[in-house]
């Protein structure tokens, strides 16, 4: 797989929000629960390769910087491998990057 993390890139077997349509969820969760929530999920299924990719930036150890300002566009795409075989999901219908990330692990 040669996704990258940033900037976004959607897997284009999903359609997009149009930015008008995007809501505000209805649910409250922190970056970093989404995130390790995301991250929980994908290794209980066996996952490898995880590649979180979203228009916020990177730390230096590859992880979404948790104090970022919302970009325009605020969708996430997951990308991994389960059994050599490549899995993508993709979420931008709130507003929010965190709650698109949470979206991505229920």
């Amino acid at each position: 797989m040669e996704n990258l993390a940033y900037p976004l890139e959607w897997a284009i077997m999903y359609p997009r929000t149009q930015q008008n349509q995007r809501e505000v969820a209805r649910f409250e969760v922190s970056f970093s629960v989404a995130r390790d929530d995301l991250l929980n999920e994908l290794r209980l299924l066996g996952a490898k390769n995880i590649i979180i990719s979203s228009n916020v930036q990177l730390r230096r150890d590859g992880l979404l910087l948790a104090n970022f300002k919302e970009p325009t566009d605020p969708g996430v795409a997951v990308y991994f491998n389960i059994e050599d075989k490549n899995y993508a999901l993709c979420c931008d219908r709130w507003n929010k990057v965190k709650d698109n990330l949470k979206l991505l692990s229920i």
